[in-house]
């Protein structure tokens, strides 16, 4: 039961970071609008592998790192507040990268960039998604928050959901946006991901407020 339990974390934790987010996933639905499902499943192996990169680099260095997240855990939940803040601070990290998103034009040459070369529709989204800082963070946090790294033993059927869950996490989440038209894809996307930001926010701002009052 403890393994099956670990497994369905690193599915949930897969599946929340291959949520389409940001000019990478617009470029995504451009290229599978261009180029069809090949692109699509070249991005999607690509993106996913990156992200299992970063996964595995997390769960294996957390057993030098397991006594302070422990620790730090308890701190948090000791003061709730810092719960409070973290989401005020996720929810306005969301709004300024969904408006700096909104005026990037260039990914690498262009989120309009026509690549047909199968080497590049891999390579772009691995290095993109390794180098990106809000990926890495919330591929942290979300281990963290499922208590996943405290579980050394279970390392390898952890990942063993995870890369599955983003893998076709992203060839859902960039079909879907591609159904529904790319402009309008990006439109739905942002508005979605503003109102949650906002939904963040005010559950942190009450969560401070109700711990401090």
């Amino acid at each position: 039961m403890e393994a099956l339990e670990v497994f369905l974390k690193g599915v949930c934790a897969g599946a929340l970071v291959s949520v389409p987010f940001g000019p990478l996933a617009f470029w995504a639905v451009h290229m599978r609008l261009l180029h069809g499902r090949s692109a699509l499943l070249l991005i999607s192996f690509g993106a996913s592998l990156g992200n299992l990169v970063i996964a595995y680099a997390v769960v294996f260095s957390a057993g030098y790192f397991q006594t302070y997240l422990e620790g730090w855990w308890k701190y948090v939940y000791a003061n709730k507040y810092l719960i409070g803040l973290i989401f005020c601070l996720l929810g306005i990290f969301v709004v300024f990268s969904q408006r700096k998103a909104a005026r990037v034009k260039v990914l690498v040459g262009g989120t309009r960039m026509n690549i047909s070369r199968p080497i590049l529709l891999f390579v772009i989204p691995l290095v993109l998604t390794v180098i990106q800082p809000a990926n890495i963070a919330s591929i942290i946090g979300l281990f963290t928050f499922f208590h996943v790294t405290q579980q050394v033993e279970y390392h390898t059927l952890l990942l063993s959901g995870f890369y599955p869950a983003t893998f076709f996490g992203w060839i859902i989440g960039v079909t879907f946006l591609a159904h529904i038209g790319e402009k309008a894809g990006k439109v739905h996307f942002r508005k979605f991901s503003l109102f949650a930001a906002w939904i963040f926010i005010l559950v942190g701002v009450g969560m401070v407020f109700r711990s401090i009052y």
